[in-house]
């Protein structure tokens, strides 16, 4: 369990290339020292098992820096590219709400 600043419990998950993680995503954030990307990101709330619909969805790259965060809430959201020998920390590590 790991609590944020307004008191939330979230998990972490660690991505690699091509992996879709879906949740309710607080922050996503680069690994390493290097640019990763996304490939997809679906806003909006997912509650569950129970159907959503993205309020909005970017269906292009998305390079980010590895300073760089994303926040939520995000219900869904794709990895384009992942570690390799050329770019070993293009992973991202995704924080879901629990």
């Amino acid at each position: 369990m790991n609590i944020i600043g307004n008191h939330l419990e979230y998990t972490v998950i660690s991505s690699s290339k091509d992996q879709e993680i879906s949740g309710s995503i607080i922050k996503i954030q680069p690994l390493g020292n290097t640019t990763g990307s996304l490939s997809r990101i679906e806003f909006g709330k997912h509650r569950g098992s129970l159907p959503w619909t993205a309020s909005s969805i970017i269906s292009t790259v998305i390079d980010i820096p590895n300073n760089g965060v994303i926040e939520g809430g995000i219900g869904r959201a794709k990895v384009n590219s992942g570690p390799t020998a050329a770019n070993p920390g293009s992973g991202f590590l995704f924080y879901l709400l629990k």
